[in-house]
């Protein structure tokens, strides 16, 4: 049976470990070395992989000179993974701050009619988006600062809340899209009433 080969994420992850052990600086041809002989990449393939890890900001570069130098410290990829959590974290904020306007804007236009299976929909998703925000932030206090199975988990986290915060997102287009059937009002309209500017979108 031929032998499988190692996947892109596989690499990516073997070459920042590779950072965090070493905890020093390196020059490209250290690094495609050391990535071949210890980490089993493809010696072809290190740069390619070095490039990916330094665009999502997980290995530092600069120049000193005329040489190029690279590195990637545990603490600063926790750092940029507690930066990117923080961000979600925000966007969740804001979106339950449209979702309360939201709802204010509903209830005003119903009037006295019974409440709907939309915003009862809403409430619901609502509160599992607060319930999960709150269990990832109660993990975070848990996390070691140099354990590289945290950091992962915290990736993970972060990944799951930013997917949390683009469903929360679609709830509120879908509210937008009922209120404008349901009262015979155009999106615009409404998202001026509900002070939803245009920026807002996924995340």
């Amino acid at each position: 049976m031929p032998k499988k080969g190692v996947s892109a994420d596989e690499k990516r992850q073997r070459l920042q470990d590779m950072f965090h052990e070493k905890k020093d600086f390196f020059q490209l041809k250290e690094v495609e070395k050391i990535a071949s002989k210890e980490k089993g990449i493809v010696l072809q393939s290190v740069q390619e992989v070095l490039q990916s890890l330094i665009d999502d900001g997980l290995v530092e570069k600069d120049k000193v000179g005329t040489s190029v130098y690279f590195w990637s410290f545990p603490s600063n990829a926790l750092q940029k993974r507690q930066n990117r959590l923080d961000q979600v974290t925000t966007d969740l904020q804001q979106a339950k701050r449209t979702r309360e306007a939201l709802e204010e804007k509903v209830a005003e236009l119903r009037g006295g009619r019974e409440e709907s299976a939309k915003r009862v929909q809403l409430l619901q998703a609502l509160s599992e988006k607060e319930s999960q925000r709150n269990e990832l932030m109660a993990k975070l206090a848990q996390y070691a600062e140099n354990d590289p199975e945290a950091i992962r988990a915290l990736e993970e986290g972060a990944e799951q809340a930013k997917e949390c915060a683009n469903r929360w997102t679609d709830n509120v287009f879908a509210t937008l899209k009922w209120c404008a059937d349901k009262f015979q009002r155009s999106q615009s309209e409404l998202r001026d009433a509900f002070s939803i500017p245009e920026s807002f979108d996924y995340v």
